[in-house]
């Protein structure tokens, strides 16, 4: 499999430099990555360009370095190197830049301090510097996550020992399904009770009081709970009685066998006697046609009757 060549170019590196003699100027090598590019004499004692040439991958990030390497005192002169900045393709970064660094004296690794302008010591000035000031793309730092600001939150629970109750009854607290503590209510009268956590009080957050394990329903009576100063009552879960408006249990097969032995189909003709009709042939006596039961009316009626269901009434908008 054949890999792409690596993509270089010739990067302009300036830096702006000055310095005090003693003996001789001070004496500087530029490194990129470690390897020399380039070396100059200050002689200047104001703040002059060096000017150098980079050939550098643009797309990955690089350190450049100032190696001062020939500190000295001559005479009582102390000399010294001062470096203001340097500048990589048209982009200046100050010595005082958060991302240079100064390894003071022998370059080891051991007194390395933030950057800064006078090279008193001698040692290395190094500059750690992304892609992004070699012309290749811009790598953003991932965002910071978001800071949660929490604080302790002080809950207060009053609890008393049930009528029910043969002995000590223990209950546990627990916030948003997390248990933050337990205690144990051994009086008939209310006590108070009290609990820590600590909580983010920007959102919100369920409190609930429940007996451990084991503890039989009305051991445990709860009075007020107060969450960071605030009293609550505490919420009780309904009870739901059964409706009365429930459809009629559906009928058995018997019921409904029955229900079709019952039922009678009006008739509006029976026959009950017979007169002689013309050529002797017997004509039915005709009769009242009978009324279909107004409880029947034709249909099967339930097993069992339903309530009649109260009215109901539109709600008049608000206005």
């Amino acid at each position: 499999m054949s890999t792409s060549p690596q993509r270089t170019i010739d990067i302009p590196v300036v830096v702006n430099a000055w310095g005090v003699s003693a003996g001789q100027a001070p004496h500087f090598r530029l490194l990129v990555d470690g390897v020399m590019i380039g070396e100059a004499w200050v002689a200047a004692t104001s703040s002059t360009p060096y000017r150098f040439t980079a050939t550098l991958d643009p797309d990955q990030a690089h350190r450049i370095s100032i190696w001062y390497d020939n500190d000295g005192v001559v005479n009582g002169v102390d000399r010294n190197l001062f470096v203001g900045s340097i500048t990589v393709d048209g982009q200046e970064v100050k010595s005082t830049d958060a991302r240079a660094t100064y390894d003071k004296g022998a370059v080891d690794g051991k007194d390395v301090v933030a950057g800064q302008v006078g090279l008193y010591w001698g040692g290395l000035l190094s500059f750690g510097l992304g892609e992004e000031m070699f012309g290749g793309p811009l790598v953003r730092p991932p965002p910071k996550p978001e800071e949660v600001i929490t604080r302790p939150i002080p809950i207060t629970v009053e609890a008393a020992r049930g009528a029910s109750a043969t002995g000590p009854v223990r209950f546990k607290v627990l916030v948003d399904g997390k248990p933050v503590g337990e205690a144990e209510a051994a009086s008939g009268t209310a006590e108070r009770f009290t609990f820590g956590v600590t909580l983010d009080p920007s959102i919100a957050h369920t409190v609930r009081i429940l007996p451990v394990d084991g503890t039989p329903a009305g051991a445990l009576a709860l009075g007020a709970v107060t969450v960071n100063g605030k009293t609550q009552a505490p919420q009780r879960r309904p009870t739901t009685a059964p409706s009365p408006w429930r459809s009629p249990p559906p009928c058995s097969r018997a019921a409904r066998r029955t229900q079709r032995l019952r039922r009678v189909t009006p008739s509006t003709w029976r026959k009950t006697a017979t007169t002689a009709g013309p050529g002797g042939w017997p004509t039915p006596t005709p009769r009242a046609p009978t009324a279909p039961s107004p409880a029947w009316n034709g249909r099967r009626r339930p097993c069992a009757p339903a309530p009649s269901r109260p009215p109901t009434f539109a709600r008049a908008p608000t206005i």
